[in-house]
Parts: structure tokens; sequence; C-alpha cells
């Protein structure tokens, strides 16, 4: 633990230097306290889910990404290897060999190895301690964070503290979205990606953001290729709308038009079938993943039409479970506490809906990104997934957009109400 301590010492120092982050706006003081909530958020996550649960994902790449580091002192030939080198092979070298099929998993799923990799990696300054590595992805969660904090901030600069608030103190973000697993990286390339994106398309063009996008795109579709292929329809609108900023909310529904007409051309005239693959990651899910909290799940069939029927119980699934009820008279507080944000979720939901019809304010075209990807996501999500746990995680990225440019437009028509008046 005092190496862990230490490591979030020195991650404060590199904060503070950071240009990136000081022309954030956001005071330092406030920059370190969210990143010392998140660091206890993710090592809390990890020790919780070792006591729930024996360990889990997040204990898998620890202990993986330990055998890979183990080999650095005899082998360091080995360790480049498997650090940097291709996968799912049968090694030819007798040692690699041995620990490929006795000691390492996740050797065919480049998709898992990439989070060994980065494992074995932080194993080299972590000498053994989980909480090092807890500290790390805390570390990659906040500057994404801060980097969808940047692209919000130049459009909703009178909503700044509401971004703060609910991009960084989210309860659910703040718990599922600092630990050592997926969605931590994940946060990291979507920052990334919509900052340099929205960069790019106001003609403020650099090399680093080059870096920048190419870094985010290329780890998120490692790491996430699903979160990935439901970028293209929202960037091409995006860029669309910021050339012809009229019809805005059309542009988008043509988007998601084309996507579909193209989604089903494919399935009928090529091997390659989206609704296949969409019926065999429910599978997988359903058949492989076993816990506490599985609930019923219809099976998809691999048509549109069974996608499209299905799509209520999927977004309600991801948006609403669980619900407070079922939890209200068992000892169960962490569903509790999460039936209670999904409560407050829904009446911020209802709320900015009904306010900005009344005060009928416009949509722009941030409000549609943070909508139609979070929404995309969860109804994705929400087709594959039945389990309340892994609802509560999958859906982080989603509520780090959707509840927070729905929060920006209540305030944005409380503010215009007032003008008004």
């Amino acid at each position: 633990m005092i190496l862990a301590i230490l490591w979030m010492l020195i991650f404060a120092g590199i904060l503070y230097k950071m240009p990136f982050v000081r022309r954030s706006g956001i005071p330092i003081q406030y920059i370190w306290l969210a990143f010392g909530a998140k660091a206890i958020a993710a090592i809390l996550y990890g020790y919780l889910h070792w006591y729930k649960h024996g360990g889990g994902d997040t204990w898998d790449y620890f202990h993986y990404g330990q055998v890979i580091f183990n080999t650095l002192p005899q082998r360091p030939d080995l360790y480049l290897k498997f650090v940097f080198g291709p996968i799912n092979y049968i090694p030819t070298d007798p040692v690699m060999y041995t620990i490929v099929d006795c000691d390492l998993e996740h050797w065919s799923d480049e998709r898992t190895y990439i989070m060994l990799r980065i494992s074995s990696l932080i194993s080299l300054v972590a000498f053994g301690h989980y909480e090092v590595h807890a500290v790390f992805f805390a570390f990659f969660s906040l500057l994404g964070l801060v980097a969808i904090y940047r692209w919000l901030a130049h459009y909703f600069s009178e909503q700044q503290k509401i971004l703060y608030l609910f991009l960084f103190w989210q309860p659910s973000v703040l718990f599922w979205g600092s630990g050592m697993h997926k969605e931590s990286v994940c946060l990291l390339c979507l920052g990334l990606l919509f900052y340099t994106f929205d960069k790019w398309l106001r003609h403020e063009r650099h090399w680093q953001h080059i870096g920048m996008a190419l870094l985010g795109g290329w780890l998120l579709f490692m790491v996430r290729p699903h979160v990935g292929l439901l970028l293209p329809p929202i960037l091409l609108s995006w860029w669309s709308t910021n050339r012809y900023p009229r019809y805005i909310g059309l542009q988008f529904l043509l988007s998601y038009v084309v996507l579909l007409a193209l989604v089903v051309f494919f399935d009928t005239y090529t091997r390659y079938s989206a609704f296949n693959i969409l019926v065999e990651m429910q599978h997988n899910f359903i058949a492989y993943f076993k816990g506490n909290t599985d609930f019923y799940l219809p099976a998809l069939q691999p048509t549109l039409g069974s996608v499209l029927s299905f799509l209520p119980i999927a977004l309600y699934n991801m948006l609403l479970l669980p619900t407070l009820a079922p939890f209200t008279l068992q000892n169960d507080l962490p569903a509790c506490l999460a039936a209670l944000e999904n409560t407050a979720f829904l009446i911020l939901l209802l709320g900015s809906i009904a306010r900005t019809l009344y005060y009928r304010l416009p949509l722009d075209t941030i409000w549609y990104v943070c909508l139609l990807f979070a929404l995309s996501h969860l109804a994705l999500m929400g087709l594959i997934t039945d389990n309340l746990g892994a609802i509560l995680r999958y859906r982080t990225l989603a509520f780090v957009f959707m509840p927070t440019i729905l929060a920006v437009y209540w305030h944005k028509s409380r503010a215009d109400g007032k003008r008004r008046n």
C-alpha cells in the first residue's frame, strides 16, 4: 500500500505538470481530489471482487501479467515476445510452450491479452503489488475524463461545474470506471477520440492530436472492438452537421438508416452477418458467464425483426435495472445503492426531457453525439447481457455521457428560463 501511495503522489505531480490537464481549466486541487477518489475506488473495486467473487477479471489481469513479468529475469527475450509479439500460435520454444500451455490463459484472445500486456508493463514498477496496478488504471481513466471534459466545456462554458460533477463524481462511473479492467482503458480511448475529432473539426490540427487519435482508436479496437464499431455513424453525422448545421437530427437519423441498410445488405448477400454475431455473443455470455445475479433473457434470432423487437427490453434492462423495489427488504447494499442511482437517473431523464421541451431548447450536435453513443452502447450490451453485475459495469461508458448531457440541458433550460423572466 505504501508503494501505491507513492505512485499516487508521483501521478499527482505529473498531473500538475501536464499542459493537457492544466489547460482544462479545472483547478488542480479538484483534479487531485478526483484522482485520489478514483485511485481509492480502483483499489476498493479489486478487493471487493476478491472478497465477493474470489478474484474475477481484474485479478486475472494482474496474475497473468505477473506470469509474463516473471520471465524477465531469466529470459528477457521471452518477456519481450509475450509483451510485444503476436499470440494465438503454438510456440516452438519449450519454455514458452510450457508457460502458454500451463500457466497463461487468454493466449488466443487478443481483446483480453492486451490487458495482460499492459499489466506486465506496469509490473516493471509495481513489484507484485495489485494496488499499484489499480492506481495506474485510475490515472488512465482520469485522463480520458479530462479529455471529455475539455471537449464538452468548449460548448458548455456556463455548465462547467455540472460537467465536473457528473463526469468525475457519478457513483457508478467513479466505482466501475476506475479499476483495473477494460472500462478504464475505454474511457481513456473515447476521451482521446472525441477530443481530437472535435479539434480536427475546429481546424486545430497538431501532430500530437494525430498521435492521440491513433493511440485511442487502436487501443479501443483492441480492447472493445464493438465499442469502436458504434462510432462511424456518429462521427460521420458529427462531421456533416459541422459542415451543414441544419436539420441536425435528420442527418443523424439518416446515418443510422444507411448503417442499418448496409447491415441488412451484408447479411443478405454476403457471409458477414451482424445478426449472427449478436446471437453468438448472447449465447456465449449466457452459457459461459454464470453469476448470482443472472436473470432470464429471451434468445435472439439472427433477424432484423428479432433485434428490433428486443431493443425496448434491452434498453430497459441497461437503463433501469436494478430497480429499487426488490432490494428494499433485502440485505443487498450494492444493489440498493445502484437502484437508488437508477431512480435519480430516471428523475433526471424525465425532468431534462420535460424542461427541454417546455423551454424549446434547440438540440445541438453535441447532444446527439452524447445521447446516440450512450443509447447505441446500451442497446448493444442489453441484447447480450443477462447479469446485473455485468450491466452495472458495462453501462459505465454510456453513463459518462448520458446523465452528463441531460444534466447540462437541465441547467441550460433553467438558465434560459431565468433570462426570459
